[in-house]
């Protein structure tokens, strides 16, 4: 698996724009399931890392991507 509890995030809030709740209703998740991922008190499993992708249409291109633009924001 190549997300990440703070790629989720990430991703959620700067490529989806949405809350958690919003969020979750989209991936079929409840939003304190989505909030205990982002936090890493949950693991993320392979079917909520293939809804996520397949919510916001992302290629594995397109998430190494934006792990790298998190790279670089965090210099």
């Amino acid at each position: 698996m190549y997300l990440t509890g703070d790629t989720v995030k990430f991703l959620r809030q700067n490529v989806a724009k949405m809350t958690q709740r919003g969020f979750g209703h989209t991936i079929g998740y409840s939003y304190g399931y989505v909030c205990q991922v982002e936090t890493g008190v949950y693991p993320i499993t392979k079917r909520f890392e293939t809804a996520v992708i397949q919510a916001l249409e992302l290629s594995e291109v397109d998430v190494y991507k934006y792990k790298r633009i998190m790279q670089e924001l965090a210099k």
